[in-house]
């Protein structure tokens, strides 16, 4: 099996956004022990006005 296919990316949902930046932001939070270095929760609230 080839990791990083495009089958790979779609069973997992990476080529989906919404999904993605979620798994991103877990991924973050685990790395920096949730003691970020910018306002999160102000760009969150920016993606969910462009989302509308």
């Amino acid at each position: 099996m080839i990791y990083g296919s495009q089958n790979d990316m779609a069973t997992i949902r990476l080529d989906e956004p919404e999904v993605f930046l979620k798994k991103l932001s877990g991924a973050i939070d685990q790395l920096v022990d949730k003691k970020w270095w910018i306002d999160r929760d102000k760009i969150k609230a920016k993606l969910d006005e462009n989302k509308n």
